[in-house]
């Protein structure tokens, strides 16, 4: 099953990039644009360049894979996260919301294919803990 959905664009917007989802002051409309927290959950991934205010019509597959651009080193199998570039960063992040992991290895500017396979890393948030108690 798929869903289409109209949204306003913020901000231009490369092709390859994780975006979220946003509401407007109006309550109606719909906004994408990348990430303005690094390490947090995605909705979408770009396909194509956007321009700053275009209307586009969003396709919801439910995809699996996403083709990403990294903007560090990755190698197959590491996790990911987002940054607020919407490019993906590698396990060596501080970051607790992996969006998935990665089927190749790339290195930074290129387009790898990314598995949406979201991971809560608590693990990390106990080591962040941890390193301000010292």
């Amino acid at each position: 099953m798929s869903a289409h959905i109209k949204a306003v664009v913020v901000g231009d917007i490369p092709a390859h990039r994780l975006l979220w989802l946003y509401t407007s002051e109006d309550g109606e409309t719909m906004r994408i644009g990348l990430p303005t927290r690094g390490g947090q959950p995605v909705d979408f991934v770009s396909t194509r360049d956007l321009k700053d205010g275009e209307e586009v019509t969003v396709s919801v597959r439910g995809r699996l894979i996403w083709e990403v651009e990294t903007a560090e080193e990755v190698a197959p199998g590491d996790n990911v996260y987002a940054d607020t570039d919407g490019r993906i960063v590698s396990h060596h992040s501080q970051y607790l919301h992996a969006v998935g992991y990665v089927l190749d290895a790339g290195q930074p500017g290129e387009i790898v294919r990314l598995v949406r396979n979201y991971k809560f890393k608590d693990t990390k948030m106990q080591e962040q803990d941890g390193q301000q108690e010292e």
